[in-house]
């Protein structure tokens, strides 16, 4: 598996790349959403384009099972609406420990082992000390951002005491499990150090830069980039002809799909002045296209976790 051998190193160079870029050119933070929406197009939408292709590879493509897909996957996005309708306030918190799950096992996939327990307490602990640390270093920009979303109230975790907390528990328990599974041999001396330095580095950007530019960097590049070769390499096993140009053209139809449908959505309600925030907008829509996504994708990294053993 060639690209998933170097995929860690072209993520940290392009990490320290576009670090440097902001430190050495202070402007580029003023386009921080426009890179952000740039990287989700192009990064983001992509890698969860495949859900159906990766859901269906160990089945029948038969008419059944495709739609049983398309109605299960539906079926939670109508769901996860109906839940932001009834408690918008609720919905935030838990989409984003949701989010904080899912980017810790994206990041942590490779562990072996047979703990899923342990292992799943260390991607929640990881992603929320990553998204936590974020927030925290950017505080009155978030505050902000969180401020603007309609119907949504923040005050009893959206505060410094709260987020500090979290820091401190969710970063001890990731230290704590990297040391176990780096004691039992379940990962190696340079897996420990590489996520500890990328945390760092992620860290101190969001610390020099904002929190608009160090997500995109991570979710961009860390998490979708990552993603999208995993699903690249899962793909070749099971259809050997598989090449580059062939999985972009698999990508392509339901990557400019949905670019399309978030860029008409928005347009629509600007046009017809729906009193929704564009942050409250985006959080929605991409919430409700990342819960079915989530179920697809733990059985990606799950198989990958596998063949580690």
């Amino acid at each position: 598996m060639t690209l998933t051998k170097h995929i860690d190193r072209l993520i940290l160079l392009l990490t320290i790349a576009l670090g440097l870029g902001v430190a050495l050119v202070p402007q580029l933070q003023e386009y921080s959403f426009q890179i952000f929406l740039g990287l989700v197009f192009l990064l983001g939408i992509p890698h969860g384009s495949l859900d159906h292709v990766i859901y269906l590879r160990k089945s029948s493509s038969d008419r059944r099972a495709v739609l049983s897909f398309i109605l299960v996957y539906l079926g939670i996005m109508a769901i996860s609406g109906l839940f932001w309708l009834i408690s918008p306030s609720l919905m935030l918190p838990f989409f984003l420990l949701v989010s904080a799950f899912h980017f810790g096992q994206s990041q942590l996939f490779y562990i072996r082992g047979n703990s899923r327990i342990l292992k799943n307490i260390l991607f929640l602990a990881w992603g929320t000390f990553l998204l936590s640390l974020i927030i925290r270093l950017n505080f009155q920009e978030c505050l902000a951002i969180f401020k603007s979303l309609e119907s949504v109230q923040t005050d009893f975790w959206m505060n410094t005491p709260v987020l500090e907390w979290m820091i401190y528990i969710s970063g001890g328990i990731t230290i704590l499990g990297m040391f176990f599974f780096l004691s039992s041999k379940e990962i190696t001396h340079r897996e420990f150090i590489y996520e500890f330095a990328l945390v760092l580095l992620i860290s101190v950007i969001a610390n020099f830069t904002n929190a608009v530019f160090a997500f995109a960097l991570y979710f961009g590049i860390w998490h979708s980039l990552k993603s999208m070769v995993l699903e690249y390499e899962d793909l070749k096993k099971h259809y050997r002809r598989l090449n580059l140009l062939r999985f972009f053209k698999l990508i392509a139809p339901f990557s400019i799909a949905g670019v399309l449908f978030l860029v008409t959505t928005y347009f629509l309600t600007q046009h017809f002045s729906f009193s929704m925030s564009p942050y409250m907008l985006f959080i929605i829509l991409i919430s409700c296209l990342t819960f079915p996504h989530l179920y697809v994708m733990a059985d990606l990294y799950s198989g990958f976790s596998k063949e580690q053993d």
